[in-house]
């Protein structure tokens, strides 16, 4: 598959990964390793979402790393599966996007793709990075629809034209679209954009962004799971190993 795929014109060949999360709600899971090295039947977290980016063709990851950066730093090292990896260290800590904003200085490609450190969606990202281009999007977000549930917030967006339109604070929905946390960003154009030093990237951010640039929704019934919570992180064990044996 990645053969063909680069035969395509463009593809995604950098990423970006936000793996500085304190994990604060596993309790002592994280007490000495940081959120994405938690153990999922034998291996890191961190790890299958690498062999989630290699699998789609990725050459060059950064890994934005702060809490307990070493275990992350020296298990994974300079190559993973044939990528190089290169690290931005957050010291003190800028906010998700202080940190993002450093990591994409380290690239060198106009669209790098982005992802958070503690959740695996399993978007197609050859079609995410159609879907950017064809729309001309600075910040893509990737959508995944959801029923009953309170846990999150939603993201509302013009089904014509997949642009975004809103943002709904966490409730009880019945339905609805919620941020998967793995993006599509046109890196020169958000590098231009003034920005404070640290800030969320999420609410100070994409929740005020939308009013003035263009950012769109790709919408994914993918497999999606977010290791913050001793219930799904327990789930993880079961479901990651079964979604990612087709990325080996």
């Amino acid at each position: 598959m990645q053969n063909k795929f680069r035969q395509r014109v463009g593809s995604f060949s950098e990423a970006v990964i936000m793996a500085g999360g304190l994990g604060t709600r596993l309790g002592k899971l994280t007490a000495d390793k940081p959120k994405p090295m938690l153990d999922i039947r034998g291996r890191p977290f961190l790890s299958y979402l690498l062999d989630y980016l290699a699998f789609f063709g990725i050459e060059h990851v950064v890994l934005a790393v702060s809490y307990k950066r070493e275990a992350i730093i020296n298990y994974f090292g300079k190559e993973y599966r044939g990528m190089a990896v290169s690290y931005y260290i957050s010291d003190p800590p800028h906010g998700t996007g202080g940190d993002l904003i450093e990591a994409i200085k380290l690239v060198s490609s106009d669209i790098v793709v982005a992802i958070n450190g503690d959740t695996l969606f399993d978007v197609n990202l050859y079609d995410l990075y159609s879907f950017h281009c064809q729309h001309g999007s600075v910040v893509t977000l990737s959508l995944k629809p959801m029923t009953d549930f309170d846990r999150y917030g939603v993201v509302d967006i013009d089904e014509a034209t997949m642009r975004v339109v809103g943002f709904k604070e966490k409730a009880h929905f019945e339905h609805g679209l919620i941020n998967g946390g793995v993006y599509s960003i046109s890196s020169n154009v958000l590098l231009s954009m003034k920005t404070p030093n640290v800030f969320s990237f999420e609410k100070d951010f994409l929740q005020n962004a939308y009013r003035g640039f263009p950012l769109f929704g790709f919408v994914s019934d993918s497999f999606f799971i977010d290791i913050g919570t001793p219930e799904d992180y327990k789930r993880a064990q079961v479901l990651i190993p079964e979604v990612a044996s087709k990325w080996v």
